[in-house]
């Protein structure tokens, strides 16, 4: 406990109290309980008000300073134990009267449950995370957080979640003890000893646990590093008073559902730190950056799901997705232009063509969702590389610099002011330089240009040599691969 004098003082008969957690932040609306000693016997006094937002509340104690020689101070909050963190002394009233009295309590932790891994927490940023087998299916309506109950007991098998904290009402998950694998092996006992039984009520009651999900562990290691954890979670409660030994439960959507216009599904990503659940298509591109496609670039939100039919033509063109394969956007790039043709509304500004994506803002990639104007970069990446490799004194190194000081030069979609100049000079906005989903569809559309084309000599004449370039026509299915050579989505 800590303790330390405020400038301004209260009477010697008031007590101000203050209540903290374990960072030193305030605990508001927390009823404060301070344990009397005296010097016969103890007692209870619950204080009237609760704490306020900056966790204050005061105590007069001229009516209970009689026989009394020491308090403790404890709370009664859903969110915190009782005791505080460290108990090695009492507030004595000898020069602790008309001071600023400051204690401090630790969170009782959650488990936070996300379809995939389980983590445990004194706060909404989980520290401790465990692999969990069982995946969600939850429905697309479902909130992005239901708040449940988990009973914590000592050498059991499972561990009941509940619909309420009085623990009146099973939910329809439980958590598993054991690994999947000895689940299932316990399940086909259990349902081998029905049969031999043949008893109704047994039946009735398999048919029951029938509907609960269960939760697996999918590791031994994972599930010896929880059982760990939760038996110091239980000698924690019991020390700091809190002997129920139930704690919430939370069940979190942790994806962001992407809709089309007239509220079809078409995919879902990562929440990460973004509180949005469901999205239109327009809604999400408005978030600026946000992307799912470059696992290195800003921004990046893991591919979660995909509707099928984002893989059919025709079945896209009902969605209001264009749909294209990469093939299409090989061809398309195969065409002579000049560099500058890829500026914005130019020749190669594939984003708005009427061979290309007409505007739209999302297109479907052989089954995949992308931006339009990031699939629009990897046209521009090999033109570029094409064009700089057939001039007369150009190598590799040259081309693919050529790429790099288009991409700057043009970084706005337009054509630089003033003459083109090297990378190294130009004047970019410094956000620009950033790893953002752009310059990365440029890196993943040149790595593909130095696999399609090479330069060959074909004649050495006295003046000079001749060179042809050689298209080595790789499989486009490669720029599926993000500029790592990552899958985007399996």
């Amino acid at each position: 406990m800590s303790n330390r004098e405020n400038t301004q003082e209260y009477s010697k008969d008031m007590l101000r109290i203050q209540i903290v957690d374990s960072n030193g932040k305030p605990i508001p609306n927390a009823e404060v309980v301070l344990l009397a000693m005296g010097q016969k016997v103890g007692q209870k006094i619950a204080l009237p008000d609760k704490t306020n937002f900056q966790g204050e509340t005061l105590f007069n104690i001229q009516e209970h300073i009689k026989n009394i020689n020491r308090f403790e101070i404890t709370i009664n909050h859903p969110d915190y134990y009782s005791y505080p963190i460290n108990r090695n002394r009492k507030i004595c009233r000898s020069y602790e009267y008309g001071h600023l009295c400051v204690e401090s309590f630790a969170k009782i932790p959650t488990f936070y449950f996300n379809g995939k891994t389980l983590n445990m927490s004194h706060y909404s940023n989980p520290t401790k995370t465990y692999a969990l087998k069982t995946l969600l299916n939850q429905d697309s309506n479902n909130q992005a957080q239901k708040e449940y109950y988990i009973q914590l007991q000592e050498n059991s098998t499972s561990l009941k979640i509940y619909t309420d904290e009085n623990l009146t009402k099973e939910s329809e998950y439980a958590l598993s003890l054991e690994t999947a694998t000895q689940t299932k092996s316990n399940q086909i006992q259990h349902t081998q000893q029905i049969r031999q039984t043949q008893d109704l009520q047994t039946e009735s009651t398999l048919s029951q646990s029938n509907t609960t999900m269960i939760l697996n562990f999918d590791s031994k290691e994972s599930l010896e590093q929880f059982t760990k954890d939760i038996q110091e979670i239980i000698i924690k409660d019991k020390k700091k008073g809190y002997t129920k030994l139930v704690h919430r439960f939370v069940v979190r959507e942790e994806k962001i559902q992407i809709f089309n216009k007239e509220g079809i599904y078409l995919f879902s990503i990562e929440r990460k730190d973004r509180t949005e659940t469901r999205l239109s298509v327009s809604g999400l591109y408005k978030l600026q950056g946000i992307q799912w496609f470059e696992s290195s670039a800003e921004k990046y939100h893991k591919l979660l799901d995909v509707n099928p039919d984002l893989k059919d033509k025709e079945k896209c063109q009902k969605l209001g997705v264009l749909y294209f394969t990469w093939r299409d956007i090989v061809e398309f790039a195969e065409v002579d232009r000049f560099s500058s043709s890829f500026r914005s509304g130019g020749s190669g500004d594939w984003k708005q063509l009427p061979k290309g994506a007409r505007g739209f803002i999302l297109v479907s990639m052989e089954g995949i969702p992308y931006w339009a104007d990031a699939v629009g970069q990897i046209p521009y990446a090999i033109g570029v590389y094409r064009n700089s490799l057939e001039a007369p004194f150009a190598e590799q190194k040259d081309a693919e610099e050529a790429v790099i000081v288009n991409k700057y030069a043009f970084y706005d979609g337009n054509l630089p002011k003033g003459t083109l100049r090297k990378l190294g000079i130009l004047s970019i906005p410094k956000d620009e330089l950033a790893d953002n989903y752009d310059n990365k569809m440029v890196d993943r559309g040149l790595n593909f240009a130095i696999q399609k084309y090479i330069k060959k000599k074909t004649k050495s004449l006295p003046t000079h040599d001749e060179y042809e370039i050689i298209d080595l026509q790789p499989n486009p299915c490669l720029l599926a691969l993000d500029s790592n050579n990552k899958v985007i989505y399996e």
